[in-house]
């Protein structure tokens, strides 16, 4: 039997370094790969993930993450570049929707 496997990915606009204010980029600041992830269960894990993210707290740091990252980074493959993992809130938000059943 064929395995099947879902990705997200949390995409952000985001401000390169250098840029005016007006001028923003869409960057992944987070992702997950779940090998086990399909059908209804991986639509109840997105649902679970948009309930973490609109938590007042969890979107205080999500937005505080995405502050510091702003300004920071050069655009794709130029530097200073952006690391594997900018926004790790982020990312545990992502793995704690998708990790519950």
């Amino acid at each position: 039997m064929a395995s099947r496997s879902h990705q997200i990915f949390a995409i952000a606009r985001v401000r390169p370094k250098g840029f005016p204010e007006s001028e923003t980029r869409y960057r992944c600041v987070a992702a997950l790969h779940h090998e086990q992830c399909y059908g209804l269960y991986a639509v109840q894990a997105v649902l679970r993930c948009l309930v973490l993210v609109k938590q007042i707290e969890n979107a205080e740091i999500v937005r505080a993450e995405l502050r510091c990252i702003d300004e920071q980074y050069g655009q794709w493959h130029e530097d200073p570049k952006i690391p594997a993992v900018p926004c790790p809130y982020v990312a545990f938000l992502l793995g704690a929707a998708y990790t519950t059943d």
